[in-house]
């Protein structure tokens, strides 16, 4: 006999109900990416560091969506550890376009945050957005 409607309704939530007197697999929640959006102007030699926290393990990506109004300036974007005032960098790349991904792996939770800066193109102010993909 099954042990009560209690389980049976856990059960249907974790989508695994067994027959009555079998064994349900439970495997660990997938969690949607949350996606995460920063904008700013960026100006010669400028920098920003935006933090971010992931939940669990999974692939960590960032993006620039746009770049000023043409798109062609290079900007840098790096990923990196944040530990409540400072970004150290793990992963960069120096010379990043709309559609350039810097992408990482976590093993679990973890305070994390993206960095723009110019590598030395930017000659006026200019605006950019860019987008983190993390679990």
């Amino acid at each position: 006999m099954c042990r009560g409607l209690r389980l049976l309704a856990l059960l249907l939530m974790a989508g695994e109900a067994p027959a009555c007197g079998g064994t349900a697999l439970t495997t660990a929640p997938t969690l949607p990416a949350a996606t995460d959006t920063y904008s700013g102007t960026m100006t010669h030699n400028g920098g920003f560091d935006y933090p971010f926290a992931s939940t669990q393990a999974g692939t960590v990506t960032a993006s620039y969506i746009s770049i000023g109004t043409d798109n062609s300036i290079a900007l840098g974007l790096a990923l990196g550890t944040w530990n409540g005032s400072t970004c150290s960098i793990l992963l960069v790349n120096d010379n990043a376009t709309v559609g350039v991904v810097v992408s990482g792996a976590v093993s679990g939770a973890a305070s994390l945050c993206v960095r723009v800066f110019d590598a030395g193109f930017v000659s006026d102010p200019l605006s950019y957005e860019v987008q983190v993909l993390h679990p």
